[in-house]
């Protein structure tokens, strides 16, 4: 078996195998699917931090813990939610610099603390909107044709 047949094979297993959870968890809505959501955001938002290379400590852990609670804010306060996931944001950004002007080099301070706080966007607020969107009575329709369109 060469390797592109080994990811297929691969891929297709952890379909199988995950599918099945994930449509039970965005089925039942409410904490499941916005806690589903969530650890798809720390997913998202780690990956971004490996990408760019950033040390998994201080503020970095703020930005993960950030990036689960900011689809939960949706579905624990749905008219507030990006006000609170304003302050969320607020929170790691101030976190960033703090940590990279007392910890870091201070010559890459400002494009550490900017990976920071670009990674809990990217991986927060999309997800953010789809654990909010699913709290509607009509919400797993729209959640199960944006996960289909991407």
């Amino acid at each position: 078996m060469n390797d592109i047949n080994k990811n297929l094979v691969t891929r297709v297993t952890s379909v199988a195998v995950l599918l099945p959870g994930i449509v039970f968890l965005l089925v039942r809505g409410s904490y499941w699917s916005g806690a589903l959501i969530g650890v798809a955001s720390v997913a998202c938002v780690w990956e971004y931090y490996r990408m760019v290379g950033l040390p998994f400590k201080g503020a970095a852990l703020l930005g993960l813990c950030g990036a689960l609670a900011m689809p939960l804010l949706a579905v624990w306060h749905p008219g507030r939610a990006f006000n609170d996931c304003f302050w969320v944001v607020t929170a790691v950004f101030l976190a960033a610099w703090i940590d990279q002007l007392l910890r870091g080099p201070l010559d890459h301070a400002p494009v550490a603390a900017s990976q920071l706080t670009t990674g809990l966007l990217y991986g927060g607020i999309g997800l953010t909107a789809l654990s909010a969107i699913r709290q509607d009575l009509d919400g797993l329709k729209w959640v199960y044709c944006t996960l289909i369109v991407t």
